[in-house]
């Protein structure tokens, strides 16, 4: 990925390699604009959900977690966090999550 993009073309590359099934080069998109901006939501979004398209669930919850401390009104990342926690099999969680979920 070239330095020379800005944070707002590394998102939407991101988000165009995504879209498009490319993960690798959604993750290393999305990877560079994180550099740029540690504090985005939608960049943790992004990662997030490669991350879950990947089967790294570990990592998409570290990344879907971090995007609901940064915008708890996001209400498709609590959803998101819900559904990855109900496929690693944590229910409970899942459940909490879900109600959080239908509150915002």
């Amino acid at each position: 990925m070239t330095n020379s993009l800005s944070f707002e073309d590394l998102c939407q590359t991101g988000r165009g390699h995504l879209k498009a099934g490319r993960l690798d080069d959604a993750l290393a998109a999305f990877q560079e604009a994180s550099r740029l901006n540690e504090l985005d939501a939608e960049v943790h979004e992004g990662l997030a959900t490669v991350h879950f398209l990947k089967n790294a669930y570990d990592d998409a919850i570290k990344h879907f977690e971090r995007v609901t401390r940064l915008d708890p009104r996001r209400g498709n990342a609590w959803i998101n966090l819900g559904a990855v926690y109900n496929r690693v099999g944590n229910y409970q969680k899942a459940a909490e999550v879900l109600r959080r979920a239908v509150q915002v």
